[in-house]
C-alpha cells in the first residue's frame, strides 16, 4: 500500500513534464524537465524537478540533472551538510525520470552519480547517467 501512494503521490507531481530538443553540429540532444515528490527510503519527504537529457553525448539511456528537497522543513535525515554524494553513500541510485514519468514502475539503475548536499543540510543535486 506504501508504495502505491508514493508512486500516486511521484505521478501525480510529475505532470508538469516539459520538453526541448537542441540541435548542435547535426547532434540532436532532447531535454525532459520533470518533477517529482515522495518518500524516500533514505532522504524521507523530498520533492524533485529535474532535466533528462538524451542524445549522443549522454549513453544510452541518458543522464538525468535535479534537485531534491525536503518536504519536511527539516534537514535531509542520513547526510550531513556539504556532503559529498556518489553511488556508494546512497547504496545505488535509479533515475526518477524512468521511474515516474517515461515508464512506471521501471527501476534504471546509475551508472555514475556525483552530487552535493546543501550548506543547510535542506537538499541536494546532482547528476546521474545511466
Amino acid at each position: 500500500m506504501k508504495f502505491l501512494i508514493y508512486l500516486l503521490a511521484g505521478v501525480l507531481a510529475a505532470l508538469s513534464l516539459s520538453g526541448t530538443a537542441l540541435a548542435e553540429n547535426g547532434n540532436v540532444t532532447t531535454v525532459e524537465h520533470y518533477r517529482s515528490a515522495y518518500n524516500d527510503y533514505f532522504y524521507g519527504p523530498i520533492a524533485c524537478s529535474g532535466a533528462h537529457q538524451t542524445g549522443k553525448n549522454f549513453g544510452q539511456w541518458g543522464q538525468d540533472s535535479f534537485t531534491c528537497t525536503s518536504t519536511t522543513g527539516n534537514p535531509l535525515p542520513g547526510v550531513s551538510p556539504d556532503q559529498s554524494i556518489d553511488l556508494a553513500t546512497t547504496n545505488g541510485w535509479y533515475s526518477d525520470y524512468w521511474y515516474f514519468i517515461a515508464s512506471p514502475g521501471f527501476r534504471l539503475y546509475a551508472t555514475s552519480l556525483t552530487g552535493q548536499v546543501s550548506d543547510d543540510g535542506m537538499s541536494f543535486s546532482a547528476v546521474a547517467s545511466y
